[in-house]
């Protein structure tokens, strides 16, 4: 489950920041997830306000000005919108064990346009990196450090440019199935 450390997250860089705005772009599930925050920040003083915003989620992706995104294809939607991101991934107990088992064997990153651009131009954190304090310095970080930030916003236009504009998603899909060898 990634709702509550990303919503501890929230917390940590509502401190830190101030007055930012925290947005979920909910593709379902937007009334569980709703409740789920509400109920938090009912007992929780301070607690920063979270919209939750159900069949937007590009419209968030794109005016928003830092993304921590779940990994899978958003990173790859994100990316080819530009907004700058860290990439999370909680899996279950059993693949949190395969994980560590077949990490030799496994790609070098889990983000797709880490993988795309065969470096780490998104930080990634997997399993146990996923905690509040970790995501949160990492976000802060970036987004603190102007030079990072900017660094990290051209390597997405160079992605989503090696891609192309029209047909980008599809190249890309193409991209992360030769580099896994299943093409």
């Amino acid at each position: 489950e990634h709702l509550m450390p990303m919503m501890d997250c929230a917390e940590i860089m509502h401190r830190e920041l101030g007055g930012a705005q925290f947005v979920v772009g909910a593709a379902n599930r937007a009334d569980s997830i709703r409740a789920k925050v509400e109920e938090v920040s009912g007992v929780r003083k301070g607690f920063p306000e979270v919209r939750v915003v159900e069949g937007r989620t590009y419209d968030c992706m794109a005016h928003s000005d830092f993304l921590i995104t779940k990994s899978g294809t958003a990173t790859l939607e994100t990316t080819l919108l530009g907004t700058p991101m860290v990439i999370i991934y909680r899996g279950s107990a059993i693949m949190r064990f395969e994980f560590l088992f077949r990490k030799a064997v496994l790609e070098d990153y889990i983000g797709l346009p880490n993988i795309i651009a065969n470096r780490g131009v998104c930080p990634e954190l997997i399993n146990d990196d996923v905690t509040p304090e970790k995501v949160a310095g990492v976000a802060l970080g970036i987004m603190n450090d102007a030079t990072r930030l900017a660094a990290m916003k051209s390597s997405l236009v160079d992605i989503r440019n090696m891609l192309g504009e029209p047909g980008a998603a599809r190249r890309a899909a193409q991209a992360v199935v030769e580099m896994g060898g299943l093409a």
